[in-house]
């Protein structure tokens, strides 16, 4: 899945692959001026992490991560986590069979 969400009154975008709770997860915050910014990543197969965790609290992790790593200021430091309206941009097989 490649989907773009807000947080913290920031515009990122996350590429998740894999079966829940063992995703390679990649997040990259998007920039006002539609560049990529900096971004994280973490393989929740190899890398310690909560697999019961929703995919969803591993990208907030994923975030607060980078933001304090980069000392990035955010515009809404209390804006929760939400998807953006809109379609998913691609639906990645999991590589289980239907």
């Amino acid at each position: 899945m490649i989907r773009e969400f807000g947080y913290k009154g920031e515009t990122w975008r996350v590429a998740a692959h894999g079966i829940a709770g063992r995703e390679e997860v990649f997040i990259v915050r998007l920039e006002l001026d539609g560049t990529e910014g900096p971004e994280a990543s973490i393989d929740r197969m190899t890398e310690p992490n909560d697999s019961n965790a929703p995919l969803e609290d591993i990208i907030a992790l994923l975030c607060d991560r980078l933001i304090r790593e980069h000392s990035l200021a955010v515009r809404d430091p209390m804006s929760p986590f939400a998807w953006t309206e809109g379609e998913m941009a691609h639906d990645v097989h999991d590589g289980i069979p239907a």
